[in-house]
């Protein structure tokens, strides 16, 4: 009796424990892109896995508010609110930094994790079901566009701020070195320094924290915002 007694707690303690955690399922893509480049992902003092091209992880935590934070030469971290019983999907890759790259995340819909999960582990991409808030082809394809549209924004603005950096720079230490510089090198260099700074106003204004509450006023019925409505291309929606 007592046994059995034992053996009943150890099960509903197992089960209320199942149920009071969510999964969170970590993705890193294989591109060439930053291949060169890993980095670990940690929850607290609890290291969960060193992110590859190619990598998958899974883990299981408590409900609730919780912050992922992967580290390189800096830290980027990602805090989602977890409901108990909900499986997560966070697609992981590299950023530009200073010196190496630096870790980036993005919290995906099932469909779209289910769609590169294919290349990277079948097993488990076969198990995924449908997320709870369902969403029509017709916003599939918005929600497609709006990822392809911020993606190339941010990765347009880095770009410009990167190339005009450099540019204005070059152009910084020959002006100073030069005993008689022209002087239209100065107004380049300040033109340099406009465009590298609305390049990077560019990939601030379409990061990842700027995408997702779009993405999800327009899953739950809302309209697009006329800003971002009038940046989409055609060729966001392929």
């Amino acid at each position: 009796m007592k046994h059995t007694f034992l053996l009943f707690c150890l099960f509903t303690t197992s089960l209320a424990s199942a149920q009071d955690s969510a999964r969170v399922i970590f993705y890193r893509p294989s591109k060439f892109a930053g291949s060169m480049v890993s980095y670990r992902i940690s929850h607290g003092a609890t290291e969960i896995a060193r992110m590859m091209p190619g990598s998958v992880a899974q883990y299981k935590t408590v409900a609730g508010l919780q912050t992922f934070i992967g580290k390189t030469e800096g830290e980027r971290s990602i805090t989602l609110q977890l409901k108990e019983g909900q499986t997560y999907y966070i697609e992981c890759g590299i950023t530009m930094g200073a010196m190496v790259g630096l870790p980036a995340f993005r919290q995906v819909y099932s469909y779209e994790a289910r769609q590169e999960l294919m290349k990277l582990n079948p097993a488990l991409a076969a198990s995924i079901k449908d997320d709870v808030v369902q969403i029509g082809e017709q916003q599939k394809d918005t929600v497609r566009a709006l990822n392809n549209l911020y993606t190339r924004k941010r990765k347009g603005g880095t770009s410009r701020a990167l190339w005009f950096g450099m540019f204005g720079l070059a152009s910084l230490v020959g002006t100073v070195s030069s005993d008689s510089p022209d002087p239209g090198n100065y107004i380049f260099i300040g033109l340099c320094g406009i465009m590298a700074g609305t390049g990077l106003g560019n990939a601030s204004r379409f990061d990842h924290n700027h995408l997702e509450p779009v993405l999800q006023a327009y899953t739950h019925g809302a309209g697009l915002p006329a800003s971002v409505k009038s940046k989409l291309r055609r060729k966001d929606f392929k």
